[in-house]
């Protein structure tokens, strides 16, 4: 039997991570302002409007082109099918769309009577929206973690992921195996009361594709002479077997993760010491009982540090840094699934 099943497998982090239940996703930070059910479904528009009527490529590993010639003329457009579709409603006037329009961009995009795209179909000033050409598998969603507010504009940062069409969701409210995490996704959003939403959207842009968004697929990887596990994206293949530095790397060696063991027992104040000692220019993230960590520019480290363990632990992710939102969204995930055996997380 192994020896974390001995001591309950409990984590060395201050809440229990469920494996198999509710669906992990990124801890919130700084929040200016509330995302209420008009500013999340003014994320949403925006990200199925931008990303168009494949967005669903991306499972695929592939990302449309949202700058393309006709990405930015459909746009608009998208944004309107997307509001019926959500409404329920399957058609309205072209002066109410270009009215829908204005109420989304700050800077409503020319609306020309042309080609609307494939959602919408324009004919006698009435548009009509082209069900059949939706996405029907999948729901395309938005995860806001981050909200500044300047007083005149806000800045959203969120993740995107998508649910089973007929299991559609809050991603903390999912299964795990209902849900698959896209791209990172930001927001330049306009103060806008007066309107439906409360905000117009100015800009925004997305990430590349996530590698790992997908976590029934990451593996769980033991060490049994140094008495801990954790959660491995499925992009990492085993690149050292050394126990005591125990290392993970993608095919390409663009990422690595790397575990590395340092005999001995310590308070997590002498590692916190020994670690600034060394690294003076960092500056330590979050602090627990026997553990703390830090995000920096394509980089990720934790230590974990307790006089009641045998051994401290250093665990560092290093990822390209046009990958940061990506990888510290993994990193959340790894760092709760972290289990030191034998060290308690009461």
């Amino acid at each position: 039997m192994k020896r974390g099943i001995c001591v309950f497998l409990c984590l060395l982090l201050c809440c229990a991570a469920m494996p198999g239940f509710a669906a992990p996703s990124r801890d919130m930070a700084e929040m200016d302002v509330t995302v209420d059910d008009g500013l999340e479904a003014l994320l949403e528009i925006t990200a199925r409007a931008y990303l168009g009527p494949r967005w669903a490529a991306v499972l695929d590993g592939r990302l449309p082109d949202p700058e393309s010639d006709s990405a930015l003329a459909w746009r608009p457009w998208n944004a309107v099918a997307f509001v019926l579709a959500m409404d329920g409603e399957d058609e309205m006037t072209l002066e109410d769309a270009k009215s829908l329009i204005a109420e989304i961009f700050t800077d409503p995009p020319r609306t020309e009577a042309g080609d609307p795209g494939e959602l919408l179909t324009l004919k006698d000033g009435r548009i009509t929206l082209n069900r059949e050409n939706l996405e029907s598998e999948f729901t395309l969603l938005v995860y806001p973690y981050s909200a500044t507010f300047d007083g005149d504009e806000a800045h959203v940062k969120a993740d995107l992921y998508c649910t089973p069409a007929e299991d559609t969701g809050r991603a903390e409210d999912m299964p795990e195996d209902m849900v698959i995490w896209l791209m990172h996704m930001e927001y330049d959003l306009a103060y806008s009361p007066q309107t439906h939403f409360g905000y117009t959207v100015n800009e925004c842009s997305v990430s590349p594709a996530y590698r790992d968004g997908d976590l029934t697929a990451w593996y769980l990887a033991e060490n049994t002479e140094y008495e801990y596990s954790l959660n491995i994206p499925s992009s990492f293949g085993l690149a050292e077997e050394d126990a005591m530095n125990r290392a993970w790397q993608t095919a390409d060696g663009s990422a690595t993760l790397t575990v590395r063991i340092r005999e001995g027992g310590m308070s997590l104040e002498e590692a916190k010491n020994a670690f600034v000692k060394a690294h003076p220019e960092s500056e330590i993230d979050v602090q627990g009982n026997d553990f703390f960590y830090l995000f920096e520019e394509g980089c990720f480290t934790l230590v974990v540090a307790s006089e009641n363990a045998n051994w401290t632990y250093t665990l560092t992710m290093t990822f390209p840094k046009e990958r940061q939102a990506e990888y510290e969204l993994y990193a959340e995930f790894i760092r709760n699934s972290f289990v030191v055996w034998g060290l308690s997380n009461g």
